[in-house]
Formats: C-alpha cells, sequence, structure tokens
C-alpha cells in the first residue's frame, strides 16, 4: 500500500519525538536538549508581551499588549504600546524600558525593515513608525495597509506576521482567514485586495503601502513569516480545527495551500487540501505542534553550527521551542521537529528574533489565557561557549524577484518541473494577455500541460468559456476532470450544470470524484450562488444544498455504475424512511461493492426497523451461494442487529 507524504511525514514526527537527545535538567523552568545553550530571564516587567523586534543596535522593542480581549477588570492601560529597552552597558539586558510608542489598539506584530524604521502589525492594518530626531521615541506613524472590512475581525483570524524582503524593496505580510468573512484591504496608493470565502493569504506591498498584490493563499492562520539566510520565506500555519497538522511551509508565487474557509473547519471537504492533495496546491515542509506562532532561521543565531540549516518555531499551547533541521525536497525544503527548549506551564513563547551577535530573544506569554492578565516575561537563549557568527542575508532562494522566462521554457517548468516551480510558472502565466497561448495548453496533447493551462486560470479574474470547460470535463485523465470540477464549482459556472450531471450518465465522474461531483453541483445552485455574490453572511455560514431528491434519483437510475448508486447512499436524507427502497435495492443489486453499501446503509439504522422486515431478504442473501462470500458474511452479521 501506498503511503502518502502527509501519512509519511506525520509517522516521522511521532517518531522523531520518542528518540530525541535526552532534556538537560537546568536550573528554574526548562528543559534544554543541547547543553550548550542556556536561558536567561531578560525581563518580567513587561506584561502580556507579544511582538518583538531588534534594531541595528540590538535595542529591543517590545510590544506590549493590553487590548487583546481584556476583562471588565483589568487594570492595565486603555492601549497597547511598544517599549523599547536601554541596555547602556551592552551586556543583552536592558536596565529599564521606556515607551516609544502609544496609543495602539489590538497590536499584533514587529519588524525593523530598512532606515530604522518600524513595522507594525495590528488585526486590521499594518503602520510603520520612525523615531527622526534620535530622542528614543517614534515621531513618525503612517498607515499602510488598511483593512476596513470586516470591520471588527478576530485577532488571530485577522492581519498578522510581517517580513521585509532581502532587497528592502518589498513588505510581505500575512493574513488570517477572517473567520471567512468578506474581507478587503486597501493600500496606500488606493490599490486593493478582496476575498470571501478563501484561507488566510500572504500579500506583498512596498515598503510605503502602495502596490498591494496577493502572494500566496490557502492558510488557516499563519501566525509568522521570515525569510531565511538563502532568501526562502517561510511561514507557520496555525490552528487547522480537526485536520492537522500545524504546518510550516515555503512560500512562493502564487502558491495554493489548501484551505478554504468556505467549506468550514473540518478540512475534509473534496475542495480543501492541507498537504498538496489537490492538484494545484502545495505540500507542507513540516509538520508542527498545536498553535505554532513565530519562527526565526537558525543561520541568523549564534546557537552552533547545528543551526545553520535549521529553523526554530515556537509552539505555544506545547509550551516549547522546537528546532527544524531542514533538508532539499525537490526545489523546496522538507524537515521533522526536535525539542529544544521545553517549559513547564508558565512559558508560553510568541515572538523569535536575534541581535547581530546571535543571541536569540523570545516573549513569553506565561499564562494559558489569551485575555490580557498583566503577566509577561522575555527571555534570552544563548550558547554558554564559544558563539557561532550569525550569517548574512542572501537571495540564492528568493523566489520573489523577476523571472526572464520565454513561453517554451515555460512548458517546460509546467511539464517536468517540480509543484513549486510549476506554482510559479502558473503565476506568471496568469498575467498573460495573450490568450491564444493560453488557450493552447487547454487542448494540449500532453495531460500535465492540459491540467497546468486549467491551473493557470484558477487565478485569472476572467472566465473560463464553457467551450474549453466541456472537453476538460470529459478528458481522458481523472486528475484533469478534477480540476475541472473543482473550478467550476469554485467558480460558480451555473452554465455548466446541465453538463455536470451528464458527466455522471456518462462515466466520466468515478466512484474517486463523486464527492467532488456532488461539491460542484451544490455550488452552482442559485441559493448558494445568490448568497455568495451578495456577501452578506460569513462564508461557511451559505447554505451549500443539493436539489430536492437529488440523491434518491442517483440512488434509484439503474443507468449509472452501481458503484456510483453504492456511494450515494450515505447521502440520503433521514435514511430509516428509505427501508422500503433498501430492500428493493438489495433484491436487484448484482456488483459486490453495491451490495456490501446496501448492508451498510441498513446496518446503520437496523436499530429503527422492524426486525421482520428485511430479516427474510437478508437471510436470502447470506444462503444465496452466487453472491460473494464477503456479502453473505456481511448479511449475516447484519442479522443480529435486526433481532427484537
Amino acid at each position: 500500500m501506498e503511503i502518502s507524504n502527509h501519512v509519511r511525514l506525520l509517522i516521522l514526527y511521532f517518531l522523531a519525538l520518542g528518540c530525541q537527545r535526552q532534556a538537560e535538567p537546568v536550573a528554574g523552568q526548562f528543559q534544554i536538549t543541547d547543553a550548550n545553550l542556556v536561558m536567561e530571564l531578560v525581563s518580567d516587567q513587561i506584561p502580556t508581551p507579544i511582538g518583538l523586534a531588534i534594531d541595528e543596535n540590538d535595542a529591543l522593542y517590545v510590544l506590549e499588549s493590553h487590548t487583546h480581549t481584556p476583562p471588565k477588570d483589568y487594570q492595565g492601560p486603555s492601549y497597547d504600546r511598544i517599549r523599547k529597552g536601554i541596555d547602556r552597558d551592552q551586556d543583552g539586558i536592558p536596565e529599564k524600558w521606556m515607551i516609544y510608542a502609544d496609543s495602539i489598539e489590538d497590536g499584533m506584530n514587529l519588524i525593523f525593515g530598512p532606515e530604522q524604521t518600524l513595522f507594525l502589525t495590528t488585526k486590521n492594518a499594518v503602520w510603520s513608525f520612525r523615531d527622526s530626531d534620535g530622542d528614543g521615541v517614534s515621531d513618525r506613524r503612517n498607515l499602510l495597509l488598511d483593512m476596513f472590512q470586516p470591520e471588527s475581525p478576530y485577532d488571530h483570524a485577522a492581519i498578522l506576521g510581517l517580513a521585509v524582503s532581502p532587497d528592502n524593496q518589498w513588505l510581505f505580510v500575512s493574513r488570517g482567514n477572517t473567520g471567512s468573512s468578506h474581507w478587503i484591504i486597501e493600500g496606500t496608493d488606493g490599490s486593493r485586495i478582496s476575498g470571501y470565502g478563501d484561507g488566510g493569504n500572504v500579500m506583498r506591498c512596498r515598503l510605503d503601502g502602495s502596490e498591494v498584490e496577493e502572494i500566496a493563499t490557502g492558510f488557516w492562520n499563519p501566525f509568522d513569516i521570515k525569510f531565511t539566510h538563502d532568501g526562502r520565506l517561510l511561514l507557520s500555519d496555525n490552528d487547522p480545527d480537526s485536520r492537522g497538522p500545524n504546518r510550516l511551509i515555503e512560500l512562493v508565487p502564487g502558491g495554493d495551500y489548501g484551505y478554504k474557509s468556505l467549506y468550514g473547519g473540518s478540512g475534509l471537504h473534496p475542495f480543501v487540501a492541507w498537504n498538496g492533495e489537490l492538484p494545484g496546491t502545495l505540500p507542507y515542509a513540516a509538520p508542527l505542534g498545536e498553535a505554532p506562532c513565530a519562527l526565526l532561521d537558525g543561520a541568523f543565531t549564534g546557537l552552533g553550527t547545528d543551526y545553520q540549516n535549521a529553523v526554530l518555531v515556537n509552539v505555544w499551547e506545547e509550551k516549547k521551542i522546537v528546532r527544524i533541521p531542514l533538508s532539499s525536497q525537490g526545489t523546496s525544503v522538507t524537515g521533522i521537529p526536535e525539542v529544544l527548549v521545553q517549559g513547564d506551564s508558565t512559558f508560553h513563547p510568541v515572538a523569535l528574533v536575534s541581535n547581530s551577535r546571535g543571541e536569540v530573544y523570545l516573549t513569553d506569554w506565561v499564562i494559558r489565557q489569551y485575555p490580557n492578565h498583566g503577566k509577561g516575561e522575555i527571555w534570552r537563549l544563548r550558547n554558554k561557549q564559544l558563539p557561532a557568527e550569525p550569517a548574512a542575508m542572501s537571495t540564492a532562494h528568493y523566489r520573489f524577484g523577476d523571472r526572464d522566462l520565454d513561453f517554451n521554457q515555460q512548458l517546460r517548468i509546467l511539464a517536468q518541473g517540480d509543484p513549486f516551480q510549476k506554482s510559479m510558472i502558473r503565476h506568471s502565466l496568469a498575467r498573460e494577455d495573450d490568450f491564444e497561448l493560453l488557450h493552447k495548453l487547454l487542448s494540449h496533447q500532453n495531460r500535465e500541460l492540459r491540467l497546468q493551462g486549467l491551473l493557470v486560470f484558477y487565478r485569472r479574474k476572467d472566465l473560463l468559456p464553457s467551450q474549453f470547460l466541456k472537453p476538460l470535463l470529459e478528458d481522458p485523465d481523472q486528475e484533469v476532470r478534477l480540476a475541472t470540477l473543482f473550478y467550476i464549482g469554485s467558480r460558480r459556472v451555473t452554465g455548466m450544470l446541465e453538463n455536470v450531471q451528464q458527466s455522471l450518465k456518462q462515466g466520466f465522474i468515478t466512484p474517486e470524484l463523486f464527492e467532488a461531483y456532488l461539491a460542484t453541483v451544490q455550488n452552482l445552485q442559485p441559493g448558494f450562488v445568490q448568497g455568495y455574490e451578495e456577501k452578506k453572511v460569513k462564508a461557511n455560514q451559505l447554505k451549500r444544498e443539493l436539489p430536492p431528491k437529488f440523491i434518491e434519483h442517483i440512488v434509484v437510475d439503474e443507468q449509472l455504475d452501481q458503484n456510483i448508486r453504492g456511494l450515494a447512499l450515505p447521502y440520503l436524507d433521514n435514511l430509516s424512511q428509505h427501508d422500503d427502497l433498501l430492500l428493493e435495492l438489495l433484491k436487484s443489486a448484482r456488483k459486490e461493492s453495491f451490495q456490501l453499501s446496501i448492508l451498510d446503509a441498513i446496518r446503520s439504522i437496523s436499530h429503527q426497523l422492524q426486525p421482520e422486515k428485511l430479516g427474510r431478504e437478508l437471510l436470502s442473501v447470506a444462503v444465496n451461494i452466487n453472491n460473494s462470500n464477503r456479502v453473505r458474511a456481511n448479511a449475516l452479521t447484519v442479522l443480529p442487529e435486526l433481532s427484537p
């Protein structure tokens, strides 16, 4: 049996947890697996510290939270503020703290950019601060990005992380899924991006807030984004609800990482992926524990040579810092987390940064509760011996620069490249105005190029005409047909509803595609389409329903493959009211898979049925030597469940 990458990574993750080096007991509340490292308390005077940044002079700046759902009797300030540490003896431990900026609401994250500009995310905005007169207090504050819709998103599902590109030209910003609300973000030049029912995304803008554009999508709540020393952009994705694990992800232009808030939190909808399961979606680099927060390239630290090709991640809920050694996987990276620092119940790390000496600083929320509580600590993690030299930034793997490739070079990558390379080419082609070239892809003899051509149109605003969708819906390749269903359903191409329904009768909808088929039909219903266009409620609250008796018609349609009819049975409304239908189907069914599906349906409602009603038919199935042993055995196992 072939094991998926998703399952393989999970197996390796849990094996790694059981085979790690024994933690070294140290004084205080920490166990550290690297005996060369030590944790030191920097300050316990900053209440609920969340964001953390270090300037070019190694001064610490801490975002002090007071507006994160404070209790009614909260005694702290009415606003968040940024505190600057005064470290006169340059030992890395500030003697006192001054207020650098005040009157901040719903602060989330901090990062320094060029010219001593401090960037801040709040839940619905991105700001810049500067101290132009050098007195240690910001005197310039500018709004760069404004998420004016929804008006009051939940903090952890709104604007979150920050990263400045290696060339100091772009500010990258991560956004959560806004609880599936319609969102609009505007830059300083009036440029806008928006979404509804999508996942979280990563956008970028110029350092002055202009030219805002979406770069990647498909996240849950991406708490942090950071560049590595060689120019890769990594992201920590937080809280996948019932589907896990949390994810460490490498970002590329146009990347779709699978999650769509429209389909709820289960992560099991046929149009949702978590590890590259759907065409056009990308896998994660490493699994993470519950509530991952900040990340940091170990090459920027002085912790030692073992950290030069590793990433550190704070895992808030699990009270630890993990080290993830990274190795190549295609053009991307992969790795399995190892616990580096394990704290006790009073350790909940959030931000993570390093200074020019390679010393690592982190903020600690202390108490496991989201509302502001007045506690807080800042820690330093450093090498007790001779620290390693922190790496300089390079652009060896920077993926967001200009790519000068002709169409034939792009075709070769689309046909033979890895998923990350293909995503980048699709992102480029999605901006192409030569429709003749793009349309040629859709009918190309190479099935991979047909698929990639269709995926290009996922990212375009113009709708693909039905003359191209009809043959793709009947394509010999099942993956192309799946991608076509997804396109028709997600873009709500209502003119294709009849073609979609006919594809079931023509056999182009296989058992493997049946769930995606039903989801497509749901998305093409007038009520759903109208609700989606109006955007009056959260997208995950829109009703996605099939037409009345739609499933029943499939179940009784003798022209359809019995495997499909069997797959439809669990979707019947009020199954116990269809006992006569189940009995009739059991009499006429000839295919083993269909018989087993009927027996499973009967078993699921056996406690609601009259035993004599189906008992005789089940017995006849069990004694019929023309039935398979598996069917006969299953019929016998259902009989006792029908007993009075």
